[in-house]
């Protein structure tokens, strides 16, 4: 985790012995899982050696046999890689294509709202700010109903993205205030780091230089060290 420092070459060791898992389990929920894990890593490590090894085992999967909910996980996987690919069209495409599915049977867990979750980025990324903020909240609403703390904080940052975008200086101040209040062990450089820069962004284009730059100095340390 980064606020625990840790480096990147250990949370690489963790991606590949993910990766191990993914080639060697035999249960089909178990490998696709440790495959969309592994990905979700390439965010911190960027590393395209990681996704293109997680789709050539991807496409290995038999994936008309699959359950819904292994589907599901096939998807999220295949997502991770289009979008870490640069192909948001594709993993957005992945992701709408089983949604329905899992909505059609009342199937509303941790994939399912991490797709909700990839929908809110993906529409962000490609300037659809009003869908992506639409995206947003409902994905807010699964995690609060379900549990799912850290893609709760994701989602509440990207929030204060989507404002930042949209041109609501305010808003994207409050939610990067709230996003800023919820991180904690297990938050990534990336995130840490966009969040605070918004806050200092937004501060700053409401003329508060002072707390536009201590929410920089915070980005720039964690457990009161610096970076």
């Amino acid at each position: 985790s980064f606020n625990g420092r840790m480096p990147l070459n250990a949370t690489k060791g963790i991606a590949l012995n993910i990766l191990a898992e993914g080639r060697l389990a035999e249960e089909p929920n178990t490998r696709l899982r440790a495959l969309w894990m592994a990905a979700s890593f390439f965010r911190e490590l960027r590393e395209h050696a990681l996704v293109e090894d997680v789709q050539s085992l991807l496409k290995l999967e038999a994936f008309a046999s699959l359950s819904v909910e292994d589907r599901a996980e096939y998807a999220l996987g295949q997502a991770f890689c289009f979008y870490y690919s640069g192909e948001q069209s594709r993993s957005l495409e992945t992701i709408r294509g089983v949604l329905g599915d899992l909505e059609a049977n009342g199937i509303a867990n941790s994939v399912y709202l991490r797709l909700l979750a990839g929908l809110s980025a993906i529409y962000s990324g490609l300037g659809d700010y009003r869908t992506a903020k639409l995206a947003s909240l409902k994905a807010m609403d699964v995690a609060r109903q379900i549990g799912g703390d850290r893609t709760y904080r994701i989602v509440v940052a990207n929030l204060a993205l989507i404002h930042c975008r949209l041109g609501n200086i305010a808003e994207q101040l409050a939610w990067a205030e709230r996003a800023a209040a919820q991180l904690g062990s297990g938050t990534d450089r990336f995130h840490y780091q966009q969040v605070h820069h918004l806050r200092a962004q937004a501060y700053a284009m409401l003329g508060r230089k002072s707390e536009a730059l201590g929410a920089l100095a915070d980005g720039a340390r964690t457990d009161g060290q610096e970076i």
